[in-house]
């Protein structure tokens, strides 16, 4: 990794993105850097409280997919 680390190398290093050296390098700026390890540990926070978030659409969605479908029904019925 020949360019300052951004927070999307962060990103990528937090899934498992990255190639061997590019990995090193960040572990590397991590154990020297507080700012960078400070970004990272952020970024992991936010990582693991949207894997545990359930999405669910609200009502109105719900209502217009299933109008949508039952409308879509009925014209190839007919």
């Amino acid at each position: 990794m020949r360019h300052d680390i951004t927070t999307l190398d962060l990103i990528a290093y937090c899934y498992g993105e990255l190639s061997y050296m590019d990995k090193m390098a960040i572990e590397h700026a991590l154990q020297n850097n507080e700012a960078l390890r400070k970004e990272y540990e952020q970024l992991v926070l936010a990582q693991n409280t949207l894997d545990e978030l359930e999405l669910m659409p609200n009502q109105n969605t719900i209502n217009a997919i299933l109008n949508y479908s039952s409308q879509s029904s009925e014209l190839t019925a007919g």
